[in-house]
């Protein structure tokens, strides 16, 4: 069978997942999810410090996202078909033909088996054990996470959150010079917020919202991440998908040389 045959609509579909990706970029750059300000209120003479959410953009980001990796998981599946499919030729095996992953190493032969590796080759089925796709800790994560990201994201959406972690006491007083220095900020996922008196009303006010209360927005370096509890995961959106899209291409690349040693 022809590479290009092998491989043509999974690229298509990583061709895709890159093009979301670019989509992402757009809204994070164009439309922001996450916005850090500071409101005075000259009545009570109190500041806080808080983020505001794009709820609209947030929930576009999480349906872009798991847009991107709904394709990559189905470029995995597209290759497979192609390489074992030709091999099985009972009608119930043939259901079940799709990339093996698994929950533990301990279950990752049979992973493998259940989806008929061994019919194309050992070397084949061999390639697909040293790829390691299993979270568990050994694993190749990027790539399970890929199958355990979609399943999510079939039952919920994957949620970005923002993370505040740069934002500091000393970073908050260059805009605010009555920010208390004794003030710590709890610095976490959409909860950077403080809370202090204002010994003047002249300091960096911002735009009249109401009567006696003012809105600064402030410039802080934000990181959206994904941070999926069940998975113990936590890094940048646009990262991930980036790193999902490479290790995708390395497992292409790995099945394809495993199925066809003499074509590699």
């Amino acid at each position: 069978m022809p590479i290009n045959k092998v491989t043509h609509s999974a690229f298509l579909k990583i061709e895709r997942a890159s093009e979301h990706i670019e989509d992402i970029k757009k809204v994070l750059r164009d439309d922001p999810p996450f916005s850090y300000v500071v409101q005075s209120n000259t009545h009570i003479k109190r500041r806080q410090a808080l983020v505001k959410r794009n709820t609209a953009s947030i929930e576009r980001i999480a349906i872009i996202s798991g847009d991107a990796i709904h394709n990559l998981r189905a470029a995995l599946d597209h290759v497979y078909w192609q390489i074992v499919s030709p091999h099985v030729t009972d009608p119930r095996a043939r259901k079940g033909i799709q990339f093996p992953f698994s929950d533990t190493a301990g279950r990752l032969n049979e992973a493998v088996s259940s989806r008929s590796a061994e019919k194309v080759s050992a070397g084949f089925f061999n390639c697909l054990i040293d790829l390691k796709p299993y979270l568990e800790y050994g694993g190749n994560k990027p790539l399970a996470l890929i199958h355990a990201m979609d399943v999510e994201d079939k039952h919920k959406l994957l949620i970005p959150v923002g993370d505040y972690k740069e934002i500091t006491s000393s970073f908050m007083r260059n805009h605010f010079s009555d920010f208390p220095s004794s003030l710590t900020l709890r610095a976490g996922h959409n909860m950077v917020d403080a809370d202090w008196g204002i010994r003047t009303t002249k300091d960096n006010m911002g735009d009249n919202i109401e009567a006696g209360i003012f809105e600064k927005k402030i410039d802080v370096p934000v990181n959206v991440v994904f941070a999926v509890e069940g998975l113990n995961y936590n890094d940048s959106v646009v990262l991930t998908l980036n790193n999902f899209i490479d290790v995708t291409k390395f497992a292409i690349t790995a099945m394809v040389s495993a199925a066809f040693p003499n074509n590699s």
